[in-house]
């Protein structure tokens, strides 16, 4: 995982899959984390 910082405030993210593949943003609310979509990332990796 990494963070970049903005403005005082973190925002974690990861990249993960084929580099030529489409960018997928998938956006968590409170009180989740980055941890939530971890499971899904094989499947999307997988589709392209």
């Amino acid at each position: 995982m990494s963070v970049k910082t903005i403005k005082d405030i973190d925002i974690n993210y990861e990249i993960d899959g084929p580099e030529n593949g489409e960018p997928v943003f998938m956006i968590h609310g409170f009180p989740d984390s980055l941890k939530t979509w971890r499971e899904l990332f094989p499947l999307l990796n997988d589709a392209g």
